[in-house]
């Protein structure tokens, strides 16, 4: 992460891809768990990378969230998910929903067994 202090911007990459973080708080502030961010990922391979590469909170990681160094929560999620609510029954979404909540990463093999 690059910080431009006189500025309080923030600028972290993931993929090439520059997320910029602008501190616009007058005074002292603490990040809460309000904030999280959802990175869509391709493959198996690269969710795994997420989580041992940038999880700094074993204990935290649960149903594909992550906590990184900095205490910012990630939802660590298969790009495939996003269709899943529209193009799947509720019967089997419901079931995909059950098996997310068992997991501790994504798993997309044992998802796909559910479809």
């Amino acid at each position: 992460m690059t910080s431009f202090e006189h500025n309080r911007w923030y600028v972290l990459e993931l993929d090439n891809n520059p997320i910029i973080f602008a501190d616009i708080s007058h005074g002292p502030s603490q990040y809460t768990g309000a904030l999280s961010l959802l990175y869509l990922c391709e493959n198996q391979q690269e969710i795994d990378s997420f989580y041992q590469g940038f999880s700094a909170e074993v204990e935290s990681e649960q149903c594909g969230w992550i906590v990184d160094k900095y205490g910012i929560s990630w939802q660590i999620v298969p790009r495939m998910f996003l269709d899943f609510a529209q193009k799947l029954s509720p019967t089997t979404y419901q079931k995909i929903n059950q098996q997310i909540l068992t997991m501790k990463k994504n798993e997309i093999a044992q998802i796909e067994k559910l479809i």
